[in-house]
């Protein structure tokens, strides 16, 4: 197998942690040319590393990109991570396409936001793939449970030097409105250390629907 070189390396890193990014995504993350990127995408799909998926919910003929078994592999030898359960998976598009493309953008349209202030921006992004790794997976009792896997987690740094850390939830409207709350509720559990620093503003839920929620732990906004 060839190796990747260092911008081939770099997509393939991304690609990795946020499971799936759009030609623009990509572009906001890396700080590359559209051109650029589709000449390397296009390099990449070649030697079967990458594989692009029509998101049929968007205009214009939008192709999200992910990782083939073969980039999987890749970024396994890149990372040096025991994540040998991934490797067991059928090489398929990932599932979850609408979360991950709207929590993606969530974060890169944060980026671009963030260019027009001086020393202010996003510091930390945790894409769904590790966002779980943040959490304990134990109960009580010390049994193994399922993680709390947040859709997203990021830490916002301002021009004074505060910062707060945030958790996104890709609200489409098509879940219950209790499980959603009860999502909260369980970060807001699991992480009462972070909670004390940065209070209820951490949750930060990113509703895709006509009409915004409210929840007792904060409105669920609509950003666009």
């Amino acid at each position: 197998m060839l190796a990747p070189r260092n911008q081939e390396q770099e997509f393939l890193l991304a690609l990795y942690r946020y499971t799936m990014l759009t030609v623009d995504q990509l572009c906001t993350l890396l700080h590359y040319r559209p051109d650029t990127m589709y000449q390397t995408l296009g390099k990449m799909k070649k030697s079967d590393w990458v594989q692009p998926m029509r998101l049929t919910f968007l205009r214009h003929n939008v192709k999200g990109w992910s990782l083939t078994k073969a980039g999987l592999q890749l970024n396994l030898g890149l990372t040096k991570e025991n994540r040998s359960a991934l490797l067991r998976q059928p090489g398929s598009p990932p599932s979850q396409v609408v979360h991950l493309y709207g929590t993606n953008c969530f974060f890169t349209n944060l980026i671009l936001e963030s260019l027009s202030y001086v020393d202010e921006g996003l510091v930390e992004w945790i894409g769904m793939r590790h966002s779980g790794d943040r959490y304990a997976i134990t109960d009580a009792k010390g049994r193994r449970a399922t993680p709390i896997r947040p859709d997203g987690i990021g830490t916002y740094r301002f021009a004074d030097g505060s910062a707060v850390t945030f958790h996104v939830e890709y609200d489409t409207g098509s879940e219950h409105g209790l499980d959603v709350v009860s999502k909260t509720v369980e970060l807001r559990v699991a992480s009462p250390e972070v909670l004390g620093r940065c209070g209820v503003s951490q949750h930060l839920i990113y509703h895709a629907g006509r009409t915004p929620r409210r929840t007792n732990f904060g409105t669920v906004g609509r950003i666009t």
